[in-house]
């Protein structure tokens, strides 16, 4: 049996988290899990059962942080029963939230023990502590309302201007004009990026078109793979397949064709 929900936050909170969500499936139903680069900071709050990483066993924490990814990362479960609440940021909000840069946690998966602000530890116990899933919301959605009033944060508009332009476009985009638009020198420009989304534009940018990929090979029909390089801006349909298996570990092909487990979410 599994229960999968995507809850939006409430209109307040939309500029800054994307979305809740909650699963709670029995382990029969709940294959080994790839996790692919979303761009987006990702808190993971496991109520019930925990992950190992499919690659080495090591144990993943029960309540940690996904800081941002260039890479993808296979979990497999543990328990009988996995139930999970995750609060998936806007790609550049995190930072609004937490009190280091976010290019800190690059690559890796931290514990929430290991984060300074043990506010965030006293919520985790108490949506642990919690069965009621709207409450679990409430509880999240106030807690984040009052760390938004206290966040003031340097170059925030220029950052989410320059993140919805690398969202409006299917070709790449000249980190000169992002840094030009932005009034900011290139160099200063990457270091403030990083600060909060935690990966360098371009990078971030490669992340996004493959998440487009990804959209356009889920709802698409009929699929040419070529007309799709093309229309994203890859050199050619060799570097679309490279970029694809750099991300998700599978080609565009064996993507459509098998039964793939992604942790993606539109």
């Amino acid at each position: 049996m599994s229960c999968f929900n995507i809850i939006s936050p409430s209109l307040d909170l939309a500029p800054y988290i994307k979305q809740y969500i909650l699963l709670k499936v029995n382990r029969q139903f709940y294959a080994t899990q790839r996790v692919i680069p979303m761009g987006c900071i990702e808190l993971m709050i496991y109520k019930t059962g925990r992950s190992k990483r499919n690659d080495d066993l090591t144990d993943i924490p029960r309540i940690f942080l996904g800081g941002a990814r260039n890479s993808y990362l296979d979990l497999m479960p543990e328990g009988r029963e996995v139930h999970y609440i995750s609060i998936l940021f806007q790609p550049y909000s995190a930072r609004l939230f937490f009190d280091f840069p976010i290019n800190e946690i690059y690559n890796q998966i931290v514990s929430i023990e290991d984060i300074e602000d043990k506010s965030w530890k006293e919520l985790c116990n108490r949506i642990m502590d919690t069965s009621d899933i709207q409450t679990n919301i409430n509880l999240i959605e106030n807690f984040l309302t009052k760390k938004l009033h206290y966040s003031k944060l340097p170059h925030l508009k220029k950052i989410i201007h320059s993140i919805n332009t690398i969202y409006s476009v299917y070709d790449d985009v000249g980190v000169e004009m992002l840094a030009e638009n932005s009034c900011l020198s290139q160099k200063q420009f990457k270091r403030v990026f990083q600060n909060y989304v935690g990966c360098k534009p371009k990078e971030f940018m490669r992340i996004i078109r493959f998440n487009k990929v990804l959209n356009a090979l889920k709802t698409q029909h009929f699929i040419n793979f070529a007309q799709i390089a093309q229309e994203f801006g890859y050199s050619d349909q060799s570097h679309l397949i490279r970029e694809f298996k750099a991300f998700s570990g599978y080609s565009p092909l064996k993507f459509l064709t098998s039964d793939t487990e992604l942790h993606y979410f539109p």
